[in-house]
């Protein structure tokens, strides 16, 4: 199965504040693929067609761009709805650990988190929430 890496797997700072990955599903989504068909798997948590990517990261998430694979053969395969996987876009059980712990400083207190990410999420926070768009978990398909 040939799979293409998307430049950032990983969440990062976009020219308009912070990049926010979402987890669709606490599930991985059981989906039927066709080979040879090119699929584009959402790595951004924010597609309204999950697991595929619908374009949203153009404006939610720039600095995050979608996993293009295309199958070897037909087969069902289970597309990770967490986007913690280590094996992009396949779920490998990732959504059944805990997440890893915040990053920390050399004194061993919790890293600061670059000017760009700082304000908003720590109001939001204060106020009672993620700083982020809210998503709901579709589950398993």
């Amino acid at each position: 199965m040939a799979l293409l890496r998307p430049a950032a797997l990983v969440t990062a700072a976009g020219a308009a504040g912070c990049v926010r990955r979402l987890a669709q599903a606490a599930q991985p989504f059981a989906v039927e693929l066709k080979a040879g068909k090119t699929y584009a798997w959402c790595a951004c948590g924010h597609s309204k067609k999950q697991p595929f990517c619908d374009g949203s990261h153009r404006h939610t998430a720039p600095g995050v761009a979608p996993l293009r694979f295309t199958p070897d053969a037909d087969r069902r395969a289970r597309l990770c709805g967490c986007k913690r996987t280590r094996s992009p876009p396949y779920c490998d059980g990732s959504h059944g650990r805990a997440p890893p712990p915040p990053p920390r400083g050399p004194d061993g207190a919790p890293a600061a988190l670059p000017p760009r990410c700082s304000s908003a999420p720590a109001a939001a926070a204060a106020a009672g929430g993620d700083g982020g768009p809210q998503a709901t978990a579709k589950g398993t398909k």
